[in-house]
């Protein structure tokens, strides 16, 4: 599943950029959404910071997310280059 969620991110992406957006438009996008989902979020801040709790205790959190916050970094590094560089 992650699998076949990340190509498709790949493939979001590449039309959205093909479509005229730029990377700094798609991460305003994201941020706002972000925000938005986290005061949603919100209503259930017990539940989701004993998950959180939960994850962080995990020892292989960071072995089966090094990929994901590796993308995230390329990402926010791109977006940094786009809007200062």
């Amino acid at each position: 599943m992650s699998l076949i969620s990340l190509v498709l991110a790949a493939v979001v992406l590449y039309y959205l950029l093909q479509g005229g957006l730029t990377i700094v438009q798609i991460l305003a996008v994201m941020l706002f959404l972000a925000l938005f989902m986290a005061f949603g979020v919100g209503f259930y801040k017990k539940d989701v910071l004993a998950l959180a709790d939960k994850i962080m205790k995990d020892r292989a959190f960071p072995k089966k997310s090094w990929l994901y916050m590796l993308l995230w970094a390329a990402l926010l590094v791109w977006g940094l280059f786009a809007l200062f560089g």
